[in-house]
């Protein structure tokens, strides 16, 4: 800044010549002309008029203090004096010779002699010996009020430098000058192109004291490709006034770099402080409407009211930014993806030393990040009330919600690409995302989860673990968070347990620990609804027809493995299904809620509410059928229901077993077959090692067919063997076939071949004597 020094210099400069030819002025009117040698008065106005004078201050060591020359003097009367053709040399002034030179200058003093104004008038212009040079048409002194004033154009060079203005005034009393008009001030490039400077202003103003210049309406500073703007901008410079300190910038303030590398700057005003070279930034406060933006990385931006910035020692990057009130920082995305956005009323960034990756982020008060849509991945969306975000030299790669946060994936349905509306609320929300705040690989729900897919997915929990790359959500509980135990609906289907794995767009779910699930009924379905991303056709559970379908079916085990897009679910462990009095229980369930198929493994037992008329009244009455197997099988097309041994070792499997008002029967396998549309038996078939069992009579064969509606047996085997217990006459029979109904003394047996018909008398069972 060493411009200013040298104009505040020639400014000076320019005081002394003023009081030179006073003090010269006043001395030459002292003098007394000689006797007869008073020429003749050019102007009748003046009182003495003299011809080309010369006038020289020597000290007591003999050194020129100044020298004077004019063409020619007049005095007026009231004090006034005009000398023409000026030219003044001050030597040795600060090492520097100091030349002034004008068409005509004027003095007026006072009527005791003293020092009024002085007034130099027509090229007026002032030289040093190391090339400093000022012109201007017209100037003013004022000694009473120490003001020196240039009405018209006035002209500076040095040389790589240049000024001009129209109109300055100079303050010599508070050591100020200002150019009053069309200020403008360059710097020319030195010899490597460094160093241009080009500033322009309604105004300018230099500070001698207080060592700052200031520029004064539409403001325009530019050096090395950086450029400021602003209604007034002040530039504090150090004591020896060489370097920049600060700068204070007014009013629709902006600061840009021309080359574009560097980043846009607008505020209502700027302030910036420099490091001890004055080369470079040290800090930046942005003040009202602040906006940084643009430069290499357009997508890069900073709004707030506020903005403070604070960069590296000795002229390093970026370090350090806060972002106060209405907040928002727009970081750079993927190549293929947009911009990701944090607003708050507070935001605090931290930067990698190479001060453009974003190591920390801290936002409070109505925080909302806006995350773009990566390819065919959702756009995500994330409030809460504050945000803590971290990582290393790559970028940020995790983030803290707090406060209420509320987590949200859209995407508009396109193609085959189906619509995504996800929300899940929780306390607080922990994210693992790809370097730089990228896409999000894995979200943390922490306490009071709820999380919602579509208009039919729900899930709450006290923890959730979002895998984003897997689709997959994991419920459960965790230490020191709230909320309901693990829980899970998915419009058919609603499970609870200690821990749930929900894939969202395959619906694929696994529960472990205290497993209950309920199926839900059958209920008018609203005519637009949005199904979750990946999910079937909005659809109901299809319960097994022995089952009533507007009633809910429940069912608990120990796990769960359950596909909502195939509507199949296997319950694992001590697992048991019911409906009312209804129930299924086994080692393991399976439920196909599309087709209402049903299977039970290992130790089945089923207790079966079947409807039984009354043939005599017409009425209808429901009552208990219990079977047990190892495996029961239900295929709901076909309404059988299939009980079968499934070890052929009868000290190690489980025989097929029935009991009910339609009798007592075991076989290696039992099918009951229902009427259609009824919870009503039609008939039963065995096979294999069959036993019916009356009161009175026990009948073994190989196969057999029960009627429901006739109440009638048909056994066949090789033989049938007939226990009949009518007490005292008890005794065995054998048949090939035998037919018989439900609770009827009398039977028609046949033999046939090998097995022929026998009989005879056993002894009575010990009690039925």
């Amino acid at each position: 800044m060493s411009w200013q020094k040298t104009a505040r210099l020639a400014i000076a400069a320019f005081v002394l010549v003023f009081a030179v030819i006073v003090v010269l002025a006043l001395r030459q009117r002292k003098q007394p002309a000689a006797a007869g040698q008073a020429p003749a008065r050019k102007d009748s106005a003046t009182t003495a008029e003299t011809g080309r004078g010369v006038n020289e201050l020597v000290n007591k060591e003999g050194k020129v203090l100044h020298n004077l020359t004019f063409e020619s003097s007049a005095t007026y009367p009231h004090g006034r004096k005009k000398l023409l053709r000026i030219t003044l040399t001050l030597p040795d002034r600060g090492n520097r010779t100091v030349v002034v030179t004008a068409d005509e200058g004027e003095l007026l003093t006072s009527p005791g002699g003293e020092i009024g104004t002085a007034h130099l008038i027509g090229h007026v212009r002032l030289k040093t010996s190391d090339g400093f040079e000022v012109t201007t048409g017209e100037a003013t002194y004022d000694e009473a009020a120490g003001m020196l004033n240039v009405p018209g154009q006035v002209g500076f060079a040095r040389g790589r430098m240049k000024g001009s203005g129209v109109g300055a005034t100079y303050d010599r009393n508070r050591e100020v000058l200002w150019l009053l008009a069309q200020a403008h001030v360059t710097l020319a490039a030195g010899k490597h192109g460094e160093g241009a400077m080009d500033a322009t202003a309604g105004s300018a103003g230099l500070a001698r004291k207080d060592h700052y210049v200031k520029f004064t309406g539409a403001a325009h500073l530019t050096r090395e490709e950086r450029a400021m703007d602003a209604d007034e901008i002040t530039v504090m410079l150090t004591d020896d006034d060489e370097r920049p300190r600060a700068a204070q910038l007014r009013a629709n303030s902006r600061v840009t770099g021309g080359s574009g590398e560097s980043p846009t700057m607008t505020a209502r005003d700027i302030d910036i402080t420099y490091s001890d070279d004055g080369q470079h930034p040290q800090t930046v406060q942005l003040r009202g409407d602040s906006h940084i933006g643009g430069g290499a990385d357009k997508s890069s931006t900073m709004d707030a009211r506020d903005i403070d910035l604070v960069y590296g020692d000795g002229g390093g990057p970026l370090q350090h930014a806060q972002l106060v009130e209405n907040a928002v920082l727009q970081l750079p995305g993927a190549a293929r993806a947009g911009s990701r956005r944090i607003a708050a009323k507070l935001i605090d960034l931290g930067l990698a030393p190479d001060g453009t990756t974003v190591t920390s982020v801290n936002a409070a008060d109505t925080v909302q990040v806006d995350l773009p849509p990566d390819g065919d991945a959702p756009a995500k969306r994330i409030r809460s009330a504050t945000l803590a975000a971290s990582g290393g030299a790559a970028g940020i790669q995790n983030a803290t919600f707090g406060g209420n946060t509320e987590y949200r994936e859209s995407r508009a349905a396109r193609g085959n690409v189906t619509e995504v509306n996800r929300t899940a609320r929780a306390l607080r929300l922990v994210v693992a995302t790809k370097p730089g705040f990228g896409a999000i690989e894995q979200a943390e729900f922490h306490g009071n989860v709820h999380f919602v897919d579509g208009t039919q997915f729900t899930a709450d929990a006290p923890y959730a673990l979002y895998h984003v790359d897997r689709d997959q959500i994991d419920l459960g509980p965790f230490e020191g968070d709230p909320g309901p135990p693990a829980h899970i609906s998915d419009g058919r289907v609603v499970v609870d347990a200690r821990t749930l794995e929900f894939v969202l767009s395959s619906r694929k779910l696994k529960a472990d620990t205290r497993v209950r699930c309920s199926m839900q009924p059958d209920r008018p379905q609203p005519k637009a609804q949005t199904p979750a991303a990946g999910a079937p056709a909005d659809r109901p559970a299809k319960v097994p027809s022995m089952l009533k379908r507007d009633q809910r079916v429940n069912v608990t085990s120990n796990r769960l493995e359950y596909d909502g897009a195939a509507g199949h679910a296997v319950y694992l462990g001590h697992a048991r299904l019911w409906q009312g009095e209804t129930v299924f229980l086994g080692d393991t369930i399976v439920v196909d809620d599309s087709t209402g198929n049903l299977e039970v493994n290992g130790a089945a037992r089923t207790e079966l509410m079947l409807e039984n008329p009354d043939k005599a009244t017409g009425k209808r009455t429901v009552s208990r059928t219990i079977g047990t197997a190892d495996v029961f099988v239900y295929d709901d097309a076909k309404r059988l229901a299939t009980y079968t041994m499934q070890n052929e070792s009868l000290t190690q499997g489980r025989r097929a077993h029935l009991v009910g008002p339609d009798g007592d029967i075991t076989a290696d396998k039992l099918e009951l077959i229902l009427k259609p549309e009824a919870s009503e038996l039609d008939r039963a078939e065995g096979y294999g090692n069959i036993v019916v069992k009356e009161p009175a009579r026990t009948v073994s064969g190989a196969r057999m067919t029960y009627g429901a509606d006739s109440q009638q047996y048909i056994v066949t085997g090789t033989p049938v063997e007939v226990i009949d217990i009518t007490p005292p006459n008890c005794k065995k029979s054998t048949y090939a076939t035998i037919t018989f109904h439900r609770g009827a003394d009398t039977a028609e047996g046949a033999g046939r071949g090998n097995n022929p018909i026998t009989s005879g008398a056993i002894a009575c069972p010990a009690g039925r004597q």
